[in-house]
């Protein structure tokens, strides 16, 4: 396959993260590489001139004929199977590949693919963690944020790809072969890009078309929409569950996180022992296992990564203990639903920050998780006066303010042994922050700077 792509002329459409690092990787093997896209990025100055340094053409505000002009179309993963130029592209039997089914063509070593709808990102770097804590050398990329062939030059030493894959990326592979595929749950979504439910499902499981009985396959035996399509899977099945003992694979017994491979039922470590909060990180968890022991990783090495795994940044992102008192940062949940998810991770009391900038939010929605959960809410930001008023009928809300440092340190005040502080917004950040990211760095750092 990799003499398909050197010495060829090959269209790149989306000039997003994906789409750039791949035009650059492909110019690289001696490719004339056109990149195309339906807007102008962002920064297209400093762009274009690092495209014209690799001798890459582009064009901006619409896909040209040029794209046609070419032995095959890299699509980036933002871009959908049914846009215009792609139906033609395929119409005029051009091949379409993804950015990692080209980084895969040159990759020199294992490659283990993670993909579902809810999960993979959490999975994806806890496998990378669990890697690195037992000597490892991982490349972890993909949909996780980190285009897969924006990684090459740390390819020479690595010893595995670790890599969430989406379902966009997977509708474009074509030899794409993962020593280890991961199904972690498959639920509705993205249904505006697929005709049904059936196409999407088979969408995620493309993970495992290429693999043969010596490779891995580790689904949630759990989802009941994962089990009508386990017959056509070639690859050794490894199952995990968080509801119910196994003969085989990874699951939840009695608190315990538990593995039998071998014949033999081996615990790995206690649940509670873990940093990242809520069931459905036990599950991720226990997939994280599989994978590790697939490659080889004993289980005292797992359990170690597992007792340091602080989670994806701003995503229920452990922070640290003061006094009895655990912080998480959770600036990634801008809606309701989020921090309902976030709500039902703890059995601990919760105090919870919130608030920020939003439109029409039902904080009714998450009312009885409020009653069961949240001990105080702290309001924040331009919004402060609607939490208060909404979140009032189900906790005590203790009035907003625009200033951060005297939130978090409110929530220091406040906060007794053995209760979390959770910030939460259920908001965009913009009233107060660049974006979600620079909430969560602000609060980590606040955190940190408590005694």
């Amino acid at each position: 396959m990799s003499d398909q792509l050197i010495n060829k002329k090959i269209a790149v459409i989306g000039a997003a993260r994906s789409g750039i690092a791949v035009s650059l990787f492909l110019s690289q093997k001696g490719n004339t590489v056109l990149l195309s896209d339906m807007k102008t990025p962002e920064h297209h100055e400093e762009l274009e001139k690092k495209l014209a340094a690799a001798g890459i053409s582009w064009e901006w505000n619409g896909h040209t004929d040029k794209v046609f002009d070419c032995d095959l179309l890299v699509v980036s993963p933002g871009v959908p199977s049914n846009v215009p130029v792609l139906v033609k592209a395929q119409g005029l039997k051009l091949p379409v590949l993804s950015e990692i089914e080209v980084g895969s063509v040159f990759f020199p070593k294992p490659i283990v693919a993670i993909t579902g709808t809810n999960g993979k990102t959490t999975t994806t770097a806890l496998a990378g963690h669990l890697f690195e804590t037992a000597g490892e050398k991982p490349v972890v990329a993909g949909n996780i944020g980190i285009a897969f062939t924006g990684t090459s030059e740390s390819w020479g030493s690595a010893t595995h790809g670790i890599l969430e894959a989406s379902s966009f990326q997977l509708d474009h592979i074509d030899r794409f072969h993962p020593v280890v595929s991961v199904i972690l749950n498959i639920t509705p979504d993205h249904l505006d890009r697929y005709k049904t439910f059936n196409h999407y499902a088979r969408s995620k499981f493309r993970v495992t078309e290429t693999q043969t009985e010596k490779d891995v396959f580790i689904y949630n035996a759990d989802d009941d929409i994962i089990a009508p399509y386990l017959n056509e899977v070639k690859a050794q099945k490894w199952p995990f569950s968080v509801k119910k003992p196994l003969h085989f694979g990874a699951w939840l017994e009695n608190g315990n996180l538990v593995a039998q491979l071998n014949g033999e039922k081996e615990v790995i470590l206690r649940a509670d022992e873990l940093i990242i909060p809520g069931i459905h990180n036990i599950s991720n968890a226990l997939a994280g296992i599989l994978i590790a022991r697939s490659q080889g990783i004993s289980n005292e090495k797992i359990a170690e990564g597992l007792r340091s795994f602080k989670g994806v940044e701003h995503r229920i992102e452990f922070v640290r203990e003061l006094d009895g008192v655990k912080y998480y940062n959770d600036s990634k949940a801008t809606n309701v639903d989020s921090v309902k998810v976030a709500l039902q991770s703890f059995k601990q009391p919760i105090i919870l920050i919130a608030g920020g900038r939003e439109h029409g939010n039902m904080y009714k929605d998450i009312g009885d998780l409020l009653k069961k959960h949240v001990r105080l809410v702290i309001a924040i930001g331009e919004t402060a006066e609607k939490v208060q008023r909404d979140m009032h009928a189900f906790t005590t809300v203790i009035p907003g303010s625009m200033d951060f440092s005297y939130a978090v340190n409110l929530a220091r005040k406040e906060a007794k042994e053995g209760e979390v502080v959770l910030l939460s917004p259920a908001c965009k950040s913009f009233d107060m922050f660049t974006d979600f990211e620079d909430r969560g760095r602000k609060f980590k750092n606040l955190v940190n700077g408590l005694n």
